[in-house]
């Protein structure tokens, strides 16, 4: 399973989002944003990945920096959740180097 995760008003995001599951490509999405702030839990000493209560085990990770909610909503509580996030998304890649993770050299880079 191919977890893309992301903001949930980010256009890139949906749309692949809306291929994979067109052409059949077991994929979940993980999406935040104004509206939507679900709950993560990061184990560090295992890399395990729970989102709202559901243990997930993606074999390939696609992440996006949420931007648009703060567009959306431009308070600072906004962004800071956004990042971290993000941050949160990096420390599982970096805790399952089997993790396949499709845009790796983005990843890393910081708004």
């Amino acid at each position: 399973m191919i977890l893309l995760a992301g903001g949930a008003l980010d256009p890139h995001l949906t749309r692949a989002l809306r291929r994979a599951e067109a052409r059949g490509i077991a994929a979940r999405g993980l999406l935040v944003g104004p509206e939507t702030w679900p709950t993560l839990t990061l184990s560090v000493p295992d890399g395990a990945l729970i989102l709202d209560g559901e243990a997930l085990a993606p074999s390939a990770l696609w992440a996006r920096h949420d931007v648009f909610a703060a567009l959306a909503d431009p308070r600072p509580a906004v962004a800071f959740r956004a990042l971290d996030w993000y941050e949160a998304l990096l420390g599982f890649a970096a805790l399952n180097p089997g993790v396949n993770v499709l845009n790796r050299e983005a990843l890393g880079r910081r708004v």
